[in-house]
């Protein structure tokens, strides 16, 4: 799941929030925002249940409490996260679908309400215990441990959920990925708390798994009811493959969500902005290297999934699908939810300002090269080719 959707109403008359409710007769007013291509040779599929699992995370939100009324229901929809997740898992098991869309759906909601909540987001001490208490969570099933919390106890009956259906080794691997995740969001944290990142490298550390990306690639071989032996998801070339595949939806959500920090809080964690300070570039050089790099990151995706694919087991072929699936999924979702393209006034009730996105998916490269990225962290990726 996605990060990028930082309270920008701190101090402003506009500001952001996941919902999307009735609009005013008025209307909100409207920017359109050109967003240069993504280059992404991959087709669009979709589960053909996405809608009928979209209805059903908002009653089982409702029965959990994690809404409480029209409005903040209209919110919890907003998200699309049917729409996101269906169009990784086209032919997934309905039932496991339903419930790796609810995470989805529970996990930007869980993000609004404690990742970027007031000095959450620029103070690591204060999300620690959250992130403690909801890995011993997902550890002990413990309904005691949620304190009332409706977030920590829809992510119970989500664990619940999840070992019901789940082999345990999936179940252990969708555990582990909270862990990586959450040690992402305290990184992002501490870097925010620092001023920002101090060299590229220390960007792509953070970025690598603050994005959600673990916990919603953790759950592919869930939706898709096949489990992957551990020699070959564990391989070096297949965990290459799984990073490049957080990275790279995390840099395109950059281009999207960019637009719309651009009019309110600029915290710097996003790859142009990065690009920028740390090289000292203008915008338009920084965005043209900010999607060089992510071309030769989705080059180096292409060419070692085809590799792998070759004497590869049917349950990783189901997953590598996945992966290429994920990252198109994740553009198309990114342009059209109103997550990123609806700003809402003080009220965080009425639309304010509407973005009108225009992007499009091209099949060839901005560029073509092929050499590893200049990034310790990440060059390891480029060793895995043939």
């Amino acid at each position: 799941m996605n990060r990028r959707n930082d309270d920008l109403g701190v101090n402003m008359d506009v500001r952001t929030s996941s919902a999307a409710p009735a609009e005013p007769d008025a209307g909100p007013t409207e920017q359109h925002i050109e967003i240069p291509p993504f280059f992404c040779p991959i087709e669009p599929v979709m589960h053909p249940d996405k809608d009928a699992v979209h209805r059903r995370s908002g009653q089982w939100a409702q029965r959990l409490g994690l809404v409480r009324n029209a409005g903040e229901l209209e919110r919890w929809y907003a998200s699309t996260s049917a729409d996101f997740y269906g169009g990784m898992v086209p032919n997934a098991v309905t039932e496991h679908y339903q419930i790796a869309a609810n995470w989805v759906y529970w996990g930007f909601s869980f993000d609004d309400a404690h990742c970027d909540e007031g000095g959450n987001c620029t103070d690591p001490t204060r999300f620690i215990p959250v992130a403690a208490r909801l890995l011993r969570i997902l550890d002990t099933g413990d309904e005691s441990l949620c304190r009332g919390d409706p977030h920590l106890l829809g992510l119970c009956d989500l664990a619940h959920s999840y070992r019901r259906l789940a082999t345990p080794a999936q179940t252990e691997r969708w555990i582990n990925a909270h862990r990586r995740w959450l040690f992402g969001v305290v990184q992002l944290n501490a870097q925010r708390a620092a001023g920002g990142p101090k060299t590229l490298d220390d960007f792509f550390v953070v970025r690598l798994h603050d994005c959600g990306g673990p916990p919603t690639q953790s759950m592919f071989e869930f939706a898709n009811a096949a489990e992957i032996p551990g020699s070959e998801l564990h391989a070096a070339p297949v965990r290459a493959l799984t990073e490049l595949f957080w990275m790279v939806a995390a840099l395109d959500n950059d281009r999207v969500s960019r637009h719309k920090e651009m009019l309110g809080q600029q915290d710097g964690h996003n790859l142009n902005d990065a690009v920028r300070t740390v090289t000292g570039t203008d915008v338009q050089e920084a965005e043209a290297t900010a999607i060089a790099y992510r071309d030769r990151l989705m080059l180096l995706f292409l060419r070692l999934r085809e590799q792998v694919r070759r004497g590869a087991s049917e349950p990783l072929r189901i997953y590598l699908d996945s992966l290429a699936h994920g990252i198109r999924a994740n553009i198309d979702w990114s342009l059209r939810t109103p997550r990123y393209t609806v700003l809402y006034a003080a009220d965080g009730i009425t639309p304010a300002v509407r973005l009108r996105l225009n992007g499009s998916v091209v099949d060839s490269p901005a560029v073509r090269r092929a050499e590893p990225l200049p990034f310790p962290s990440i060059a390891w990726w480029w060793t895995q080719l043939d």
